[in-house]
Parts: C-alpha cells; structure tokens; sequence
C-alpha cells in the first residue's frame, strides 16, 4: 500500500467519524431539547394558583416530625383518555382514564399512578360563554367538559389532578382517543395480556386467566369496558399498560427509531404539548428505567345518580409525599 493510499484511507475514516460525532452529537442535542422542553411546568391561564396552591417544588412540607421537599428530578405527565372516538368528533366528552406518569431522571424510575374517572376533586367549572364560573367538588373526569377545545380540557383536567395530589406540578398532557390507541397498538405488533377476569360477555375467548394478544379495536374493548365498579376497569388498564410499556420497551432496544415513528403515526390522532424531542427524550429515560405501578386508595360510592370515589387522604397525602418528595435530615 502507497503512502498515498494510506492517506486517502485515512482521510475517508476521518470524515466518517466526524459524521458519527456530529449524528451523536445532534442526537444528545435532539434529547437536551426534549428535556428542557419538559421540565417547563404547565401554566393554567384562565384561573390564578394562590400561593397555598401554588407551593410546587419550592416548598418544605412537615409531616408527623418529618420534613420534605419536592424532587426537583421529576418529569410530570398526565395522559388522558377521552370518551371521544377521535379528535374531530365536536361533542363534549369526559377524560375516561387518567394516569400521571413520573419520570425520575435521577434514579432511573417511572412511577404510575391511575386515578379514576369517579374520584371527587375539586374542578374548575364554566358558564355557557367559557368564562370561568366557580369550583365545585365532582368526579374528576367532568373537569375535561368545560374546555373551549381538547387542549383546554387537557389543561383543565391537569389543574385538576394536581390539585388533588397536593399541588404537586404537572408538566405536560397528552390525550389519547379511541382511534389513537388502536394506531399505538397496531405499531408495536399488538398487546399480550392475561385477562383479569370473566370477559366472555364481550368476548368468548376472555375467560379470567386467559393470554390473549390485543389489537385494534380488542384492544379498545379490553380498556374500555365496565361491567361494575370503573376500578376493576382501572386495574384491567393497568394489565394492559404493563403488557404495552413492556412490549414497546423489548422493540425500542432493537429499534431507536420506535418513538420517533410511533411519534409519527399518531401525532395527527393526538393532542399533546410534547413535540418529536420530548417523546424521544421521555423513551429513551424510560427505557433504562425501572417502572412501578400505583392506585389511589379510597371507596367507592354513588351521589344518587353516578358511581363515585372518595380518596383515602391520609392515604393519598403520605403516597404524593413518597413518590414526589425527598425527605430532609
């Protein structure tokens, strides 16, 4: 080989490498923005926090001799399903599943919690010309009837369940519809679930103990039927949410591209403030992250016409505390 060769080869292999670093570096740059984007709290315009309200990540709890603070590590998204059977339908709809996901960056965890339709919280309600009108005590998923659109009932809906984890901050929504979870389903290959309990009644092979794999519109029925209490449904979600989280997570470490394409398909199907960079950013944590599964405590009930529940506060106040807070020496 002529000394002349050598630096033709030499030069080639400079120039693929700097291409590697400027794709890596523009990748981790892609992901920097991502994150700064969700590390934004999300801002009620139409009503103002007081400042009891609005304690956030500034404050120091006390708790029974213990002192706390908020994690300032914590990436805070709500994820709503719509009783809506796609984005263009007009009429008013109720959020029919709510799960605020946490992201910790720092200790790699992810931490889910579902909180039911029926839970009674305090939510803004507005008058026929969408001027804010006062706050009542009803089951959460009314809050997403009073937006002028699907992204004013996403941050309506949001003001509410950060009211009810004690003002913890939320910093972003995303709102699935009926259409959309069939298009999330159908990119990773369908769902394989073992089914909770009896289901025959809408499906003769969903008897309790069954493995079942979920597409299309099984995959809608499985999520959204209710024959007693909605938290059997709520734990059914959950079955679900596992089974997915952890089919997408095995594609994602053979393919990269996963989110980004996921990202793709649904994005005209969804309404959501989080671009192609935070999704990515939310995957790629994710996906070296170890997830755990929460429920609110409390009982359910009825206000003479709707199934109600009625959270446990002691309960609920020490689990926004241990998932949320740091304790302080």
């Amino acid at each position: 080989m002529t000394a002349k060769t050598r630096k033709k080869i030499i030069k080639v292999v400079c120039i693929i490498l700097a291409v590697i670093l400027v794709f890596i570096g523009a990748f981790f740059a892609f992901l920097k923005m991502g994150e700064i984007k969700l590390r934004e709290e999300l801002s009620y315009t139409d009503t103002e926090l007081t400042d009891e309200d609005a304690y956030g990540d500034s404050a120091e709890v006390f708790y029974k001799g213990q002192g706390y603070v908020y994690n300032e590590d914590l990436i805070n998204i709500l994820f709503i399903g719509a009783d809506k059977e796609n984005i263009k339908e007009k009429k008013d709809r109720q959020a029919d599943a709510l799960y605020l996901i946490s992201l910790d960056t720092e200790n790699n965890k992810v931490n889910i919690i579902a909180i039911s339709r029926n839970t009674m919280a305090d939510i803004d309600v507005y008058d026929m010309n969408n001027e804010y009108f006062a706050t009542d005590n009803v089951q959460i998923c009314l809050s997403y009837v009073y937006g002028k659109d699907d992204h004013h009932s996403a941050q309506l809906t949001s003001k509410a369940v950060s009211r009810l984890l004690y003002d913890i901050p939320i910093n972003s929504y995303g709102v699935l519809f009926t259409d959309s979870i069939v298009k999330i389903v159908d990119t990773v290959g369908g769902v394989q679930v073992t089914v909770p309990e009896d289901m025959t009644e809408v499906n003769a092979n969903w008897k309790k103990g069954a493995k079942v794999v979920l597409r299309s519109n099984d995959a809608e029925t499985f999520i959204r039927y209710r024959k007693d209490e909605n938290q059997d449904r709520v734990e059914r979600q959950m079955v679900f949410i596992k089974s997915f989280l952890n089919k997408a997570k095995s594609r994602m470490l053979k393919d990269w591209s996963l989110p980004v394409d996921l990202f793709k398909k649904v994005k005209n199907s969804v309404v959501t403030d989080i671009d192609a960079s935070g999704i990515t950013y939310l995957a790629t944590e994710a996906s070296k992250s170890e997830i755990a599964y929460h429920t609110i405590k409390g009982t359910s009930g009825t206000d003479g016409l709707h199934e109600t529940f009625t959270a446990d506060d002691e309960a609920l106040y020490e689990m926004v505390l241990n998932l949320f807070y740091i304790k302080t020496k």
